[in-house]
C-alpha cells in the first residue's frame, strides 16, 4: 500500500453544486486527483458499489 496521497480515493458528498465544487478543487490543489462527487446520500451508496 502507498502513502502517497495521489493514491488516495475521495468521495465528495454535498448537496451544494457551489460547495461540492468547491472542496473538489481545493481537493485538486492539495494534489488528490482521484476525486468523485456526488449529491446525496443515494447517489454516494451508488458510487462506493462499484
Amino acid at each position: 500500500m502507498s502513502n502517497n496521497i495521489t493514491d488516495a480515493k475521495i468521495l465528495i458528498v454535498e448537496d451544494e453544486p457551489q460547495i461540492n465544487r468547491l472542496v473538489e478543487l481545493v481537493l485538486q490543489s492539495a494534489g488528490y486527483y482521484k476525486i468523485r462527487k456526488a449529491y446525496d446520500g443515494r447517489e454516494a451508496l451508488n458510487l462506493i458499489k462499484i
